[in-house]
C-alpha cells in the first residue's frame, strides 16, 4: 500500500489545554498579591492605612503586626506553591482510567525520563519515558479522537505521517515527585517563617511594609520550590532509571516496529494530544527496513500489528 489521498489533522486542539503547574504558581501569587495590592493602593491613597512601630492601622485602628502580615502571606503563597506541586506530582503519578486503546507503527524517538534541563530544578515536573510512535494511517482516526491535537512528522504532504506519544512508567519519576512532594511541605513550614521575619524587619513605614509583603510572598515560594527541588533529587536517587521495553524485555529503539496497548487520554502537558499513558504492553514486530525519515507510506503494509480489527460486514 502506497501513500493515501487523505490529509493527516495535524495542528492545535479544539478545547484548552491545562497549563504548566509552574504557570499556575506565578499566577496564583500574582491573583493573590492583585487583591492584596489594589487593597493597600486604595487604604494608601485613601490617608487611612498606617505603620508604626511595627503595627499596621487602618483607619486608626491595629489591624496586625508586620510579623503576622508576613507569616499571613506566607501561609498563602506557601500553601498554594504547595498544592500546585502536590497535584503535578499526583497528576504524573495516577494511572489512568482511561478506555485502553490499541495502536501500532514504527519508534520514530525516544525521549527518556529527566531528558530536559528544567527536570533538574523543578523534578516534580519530569514527564516518564517517552516513545514516539509514527502509526499506520489505519490508526489516524484513534489518534484524532476528541479533536485533539495531532503531533506529526514534518514531511509534506502525501507522506506527512501522525505521531502518537506512548509513555512507559518509570519509578525513578514518581519517587523524583514522592521526594518533592515532602520537600515542598518542610519548604512551606520553612517559608511561612522566613515571610513572616522578612515582614517584621521591614514594616517601619507603609512602603517598606508593602515591600516588605511582596519580599516575603516571593521568598515563601522559593522556598517551597527549592524544598521541592532538594527532595525531589533526593527521590531521584533513590530510584533506579528504566529505560522502556517490549514485552520481551527487550529495549524500545528507533526503527522498531510495535504495537501497543494501554489507556489513551488527553493530556494537557502534550498540548492536549492523546496519548497512551502508561503503556501496558509493546509487542515488538522487529525493525522496520523502510528509509528514514519514515512515513505511514511504507510502514502501513511493512508488517502485520497485534491489534484486533473489527470485521468487515458486507
Amino acid at each position: 500500500m502506497a501513500c493515501i489521498n487523505d490529509r493527516p489533522n495535524c495542528g492545535s486542539a479544539e478545547s484548552g489545554v491545562v497549563p504548566e503547574a509552574l504557570r499556575e504558581i506565578v499566577s496564583w501569587i500574582v491573583i493573590i498579591w492583585g487583591a492584596i495590592g489594589a487593597a493597600i493602593a486604595v487604604l494608601k491613597a485613601l490617608g487611612t492605612i498606617t505603620v508604626s512601630g511595627g503595627i499596621i492601622s487602618v483607619g486608626g485602628a491595629a489591624i496586625a503586626t508586620g510579623f503576622f502580615a508576613g507569616a499571613a502571606i506566607g501561609f498563602a503563597v506557601a500553601v498554594t506553591t504547595f498544592i500546585v506541586v502536590f497535584l503535578s506530582a499526583r497528576e504524573r503519578c495516577t494511572n489512568s482510567a482511561a478506555e485502553p486503546q490499541c495502536v501500532a507503527g514504527v519508534v520514530e524517538r525516544v525521549v527518556e525520563s529527566f531528558s530536559e534541563a528544567r527536570d533538574e530544578w523543578a523534578p516534580w515536573q519530569a514527564k516518564h519515558d517517552r516513545v514516539d510512535l509514527i502509526v499506520k494511517s489505519f490508526f489516524w482516526q484513534i489518534v484524532e479522537v476528541g479533536a485533539a491535537y495531532v503531533y506529526c512528522t514534518e514531511a509534506p504532504f502525501p507522506r506527512q505521517s501522525e505521531i502518537m506519544r506512548c509513555y512507559f512508567y518509570d519509578r525513578r519519576v514518581c519517587a523524583a515527585a514522592m521526594g518533592a512532594t515532602v520537600g515542598a511541605a518542610v519548604g512551606a513550614v520553612a517559608g511561612i517563617i522566613a515571610a513572616a521575619a522578612i515582614a517584621a524587619a521591614l514594616c517601619i513605614t507603609v512602603i517598606l511594609c508593602i515591600f516588605g509583603l511582596v519580599l516575603a510572598a516571593f521568598v515563601a515560594a522559593a522556598i517551597v520550590l527549592g524544598g521541592a527541588a532538594i527532595g525531589g533529587q533526593i527521590g531521584k536517587a533513590g530510584s533506579m532509571d528504566e529505560d522502556p521495553v517490549s514485552d520481551t524485555g527487550q529495549a524500545i529503539v528507533i526503527g522498531h516496529l510495535l504495537t501497543v496497548n494501554g489507556p489513551m487520554e488527553r493530556r494537557g502537558y502534550d498540548n492536549g494530544a492523546n496519548v497512551i499513558y502508561w503503556v501496558s504492553a509493546a509487542q515488538l514486530h522487529g525493525t522496520s527496513t523502510s528509509p528514514q525519515p519514515f512515513s505511514y507510506c511504507e510502514i502501513n503494509d511493512e508488517f502485520e500489528d497485534g491489534c484486533v480489527r473489527a470485521p468487515i460486514v458486507e
